[in-house]
C-alpha cells in the first residue's frame, strides 16, 4: 500500500465548514473499550464479548471514520460524511469479515444520535447512540422483520473511553 495515502487520510479535526454538524459524531473521536451483547438470529440466544472502537476525523476533516471489532473476530469500519443538502450524515458500514454492508442516514435526536437505513438483505435497521457522556455511550442496533412496523433489539454495545 502506498504510505502517502495513509499519511493523507487522517485529519487533525473537523473542517470548519461543517460548523455545528461536526459535533454530532465529533464527540466520539477517540478510542473505546466495548462490552458487546449480541443476539444470534437463528437461536435467539444472547452472547457477550469484548471489542474495541477507534474513531477519528479523516479526509480533510470532512469525514468521521471508525473501526469496530477485535483482532480475534475481525474489524468493520463506518464512514460518515455530512451532506449539507440533506442536512444529515450519510453513513456506510462495511464488515467484509461478516459480509456485512449497511447504508444509513445519521441525524441528531435530542442528545442522541439516530441512524436509520437498511442492511444488505433489505430489512430496515435502526442504530442509536444513546446515553452519551464524555467517557461513555451505549450503541443499540435494532432490526425490523415487517417493514418497520415493529423492531427488535439485536445488539447493544456499551463503550468506555480509553484514557
Amino acid at each position: 500500500m502506498n504510505d502517502a495515502v495513509m499519511e493523507l487520510l487522517p485529519a487533525d479535526g473537523p473542517d470548519p465548514d461543517l460548523g455545528d454538524a461536526a459535533d454530532l459524531y465529533g464527540r466520539l473521536i477517540g478510542s473505546w473499550d466495548i462490552d458487546n451483547r449480541e443476539s444470534d438470529e437463528s437461536t435467539g440466544e444472547w452472547h457477550r464479548d469484548k471489542r474495541e472502537c477507534h474513531v477519528r476525523w479523516v479526509l480533510g476533516g470532512r469525514v468521521v471514520q471508525d473501526l469496530w471489532g477485535s483482532p480475534e473476530r475481525g474489524f468493520g469500519t463506518t464512514v460518515r460524511a455530512y451532506d449539507a443538502e440533506l442536512g444529515a450524515w450519510r453513513v456506510h458500514w462495511f464488515a467484509p469479515y461478516y459480509n456485512g454492508f449497511c447504508v444509513l442516514t445519521g441525524s441528531p435526536d435530542g442528545d442522541r444520535i439516530r441512524q436509520e437505513g437498511t442492511q444488505q438483505d433489505g430489512r430496515p435497521i435502526r442504530w442509536s447512540i444513546v446515553d452519551i457522556t464524555p467517557d461513555t455511550f451505549t450503541w443499540r442496533g435494532e432490526i425490523s422483520d415487517d417493514g418497520g412496523k415493529t423492531w427488535r433489539l439485536e445488539q447493544e454495545m456499551k463503550g468506555t473511553r480509553r484514557t
